[in-house]
């Protein structure tokens, strides 16, 4: 593990603790722009940059999995918006500047209901690392 995933992991776990102190506390975990549309952009040669995609992805992809079981470790609840984004990428779901890499109305209502759903039923609102 890199010093700054340790690093980070150990500023998520006393967050986590002095949260805790006063109430409760939920990690929500954004991916990026590219990992929201892998299944469109990986391994696509007709996709600009597509190694450097790639090798995004496949680090992504281990951050990922890290993270969440860094959390999982030090049980932090997380809501992971992923599956959403995914489920919803034909909605519009980014600013629509090349420059600029935020979700718009449509991909903050989608994360927002995955943070939503998790408030509904916080015991079982964890969610595993994705594979995808």
């Amino acid at each position: 593990m890199r010093e700054g995933m340790r690093i980070t992991f150990e500023l998520l776990k006393q967050m986590n603790e002095i949260c805790r102190q006063i109430t409760s506390v939920c990690c929500r975990c954004l991916p990026t722009k590219e990992m929201v549309f892998s299944e469109y952009i990986e391994h696509n040669s007709k996709v600009p940059m597509n190694d450097v995609i790639d090798k995004l992805l496949v680090s992504e992809r281990s951050a990922r999995a890290q993270t969440f079981q860094a959390m999982t470790d030090n049980k932090i609840p997380y809501v992971d918006s992923l599956p959403g984004l995914k489920k919803s990428v034909g909605e519009g779901l980014y600013a629509s500047s090349a420059g600029d890499m935020h979700p718009n109305r449509n991909g903050y209502r989608v994360i927002g209901e995955a943070v939503a759903e998790y408030l509904k039923h916080p015991d079982t609102g964890k969610q595993p690392a994705a594979s995808n």
